[in-house]
């Protein structure tokens, strides 16, 4: 697993900080849904995970390793990432896809390299695109190329950045069932930042809740209560259940 301890994270060393004292943890076969209101260090979180970013004080442990002691390969090969803006260069979607094998390419390209993209592409309904290029596409299409180029890397840990924003409702269910078919799948521990609190709640098996810098809460569905939105959004809500499943209701 990825293991998060006491993780502090400030852009400057005398600025403000962002993360404070975090701890949780990222298991095999979840998806884990990172919370909190606009400004409260779930995108810098996955940045500090993926060592975009390097925490102030902590620890990050892949399976046991500290981060800062593997390679930028050897991470890439474990943990793939995907931000909230993903270029649309004039490059043709099955060569984009191919770009997530680089950190497993020694040097050239294998057949075994483009079998596992058109696999991937494949498998995520996008073979049809293989020879478009990424600036044409429409949002949701470019965000399941943007997926597909993640999973080509074979990661075992996958860390998400809104992937449902601006998606249309149907779009943003296709990419959730998508991620967590995957997850369950592949065994992936996946981390989600995502506003959503309705399509958090019916795609993911546990939640990370920051405010204040801090982890508010960590758990499973159970600890998604009216009384926790409340503490964390300052909005009022009910929880109410519709053919077997929670549902948010703003009041």
């Amino acid at each position: 697993m990825i293991e998060i301890r006491n993780l502090r994270f400030s852009y400057h060393k005398s600025g403000s900080v962002i993360l404070e004292n975090v701890s949780f943890s990222i298991e095999p076969g979840t998806c884990l849904a990172i919370l909190g209101i606009n400004g409260a260090g779930k995108s810098t979180l996955l940045k500090c995970i993926n060592r975009i970013h390097t925490a102030t004080a902590g620890s990050i442990l892949l399976n046991g390793k500290n981060i800062y002691k593997m390679s930028r390969r050897e991470m890439a090969r474990q943990i793939a990432y995907v931000p909230q803006v993903s270029s649309t260069s004039h490059t043709m979607v099955f060569d984009y896809v191919l770009l997530g094998r680089k950190p497993h390419i020694q040097w050239n390209i294998t057949t075994e390299d483009k079998k596992i993209a058109s696999d991937i592409l494949q498998q995520l309904d996008l073979t049809k695109f293989a020879s478009r290029y990424i600036n044409e596409l429409s949002g949701g299409e470019l965000q399941r190329v943007v997926l597909a180029r993640a999973m080509a890397q074979q990661p075992k840990y996958l860390l998400l950045d809104e992937p449902t924003g601006n998606l249309d409702p149907r779009n943003q269910h296709e990419m959730m069932s998508i991620v967590r078919i995957i997850t369950s799948e592949q065994n992936i521990g996946t981390a989600i930042v995502i506003h959503d609190l309705n399509l958090a709640i019916r795609y993911c098996d546990r939640f990370l809740l920051l405010k204040d810098t801090q982890v508010h809460s960590f758990g499973g569905l159970e600890i998604i209560t009216s009384e926790l939105i409340r503490e964390i959004y300052g909005i009022e809500t009910d929880i109410i259940e519709h053919k077997g499943r929670k549902i948010i209701v703003p009041l």
